[in-house]
């Protein structure tokens, strides 16, 4: 079982991933004789108070896919009114100790986290995948994907 460990900053756990396209659509644009983007690195907060995982914009356009559909979502800056989002499938690599977890097509919304400073929320979708464990004396998150 691979397993991180993140450090617990001022902005909370910060975890680093790669994003790149799903495998499906990965395994089209070869198929098509097509290039296939590299996979982005990204810093993601650990928040399990996000339902789904979120990235940012700029990595979602870095890898040039379109939108698979779109969700409504609440935040505590949109108060009752439910803002419209674009979702996409893509794939997230952890790399752990060891062997990296793959998640293989996941579905995220986009968002825009210029200002946060991150590129992204690690939403209860991939950590319902692990078991973690928050130190906040120790200062550092341990995650277990199973």
């Amino acid at each position: 079982m691979p397993h991180c460990i993140i450090p617990i900053t001022i902005q909370g756990p910060i975890f680093q991933v790669h994003i790149a396209v799903s495998t499906q659509r990965r395994k089209a644009l070869v198929e098509a004789g097509q290039p296939v983007p590299d996979p982005v690195p990204a810093n993601l907060l650990v928040d399990t108070g996000a339902t789904s995982t979120c990235i940012d914009e700029e990595i979602i356009n870095k890898l040039a896919i379109g939108p698979t559909g779109n969700t409504l979502v609440n935040t505590p800056s949109t108060g009752s009114t439910p803002h419209q989002m674009n979702t996409y499938d893509i794939a997230m690599i952890i790399q752990g100790d060891g062997t990296p977890f793959v998640m293989p097509a996941l579905p995220v919304v986009e968002c825009n986290f210029e200002a946060q400073g991150i590129d992204g929320l690690l939403g209860r979708d991939v950590l319902s995948r692990c078991h973690m464990t928050y130190g906040g004396n120790s200062k550092i998150m341990l995650l277990t994907f199973v």
